[in-house]
């Protein structure tokens, strides 16, 4: 049974808690993670970077709030790489209208809020 959310504490442990089950699904260069197949209508590419992206939305609240989880280390890799035309999981240029333009606005706040756990080259 789950405690009541009452304080940043209870929060911050939600997060960690929701997130902590994500670290064996990255693919192996962490720019990406496969939870399964059950996308609407995305390229295994777009569900790839929306799994590793949408759980920004937890994790960079949590960093900023004074919170640590050891996920960065994976998600800094997974940034470099994802962004590097050279590598196997280069995630590629972004078609206009993409769905997947949502969840690169995360990168922005990640650069924002959390920069040295983003890639920073």
């Amino acid at each position: 049974m789950m405690s009541p959310l009452e304080s940043k504490h209870d929060l911050q442990a939600l997060a960690i808690r929701l997130t902590e089950p994500l670290k064996s699904h990255f693919t192996p260069g962490c720019a990406g993670m496969q939870l399964g197949h059950t996308a609407a209508h995305y390229s295994p590419v777009g569900m790839s970077i929306e799994a590793l992206l949408r759980p920004l939305f937890g994790l960079i609240p949590l960093t900023v709030g004074g919170g640590k989880t050891d996920l960065w280390l994976r998600y800094r890799e997974g940034v470099i790489n994802g962004t590097d035309p050279e590598h196997a999981e280069y995630w590629g240029a972004v078609p206009s209208g993409d769905q997947i333009m949502v969840e690169m606005t995360l990168l922005g706040s990640l650069w924002r809020w959390c920069p040295n756990n983003c890639g920073n080259r």
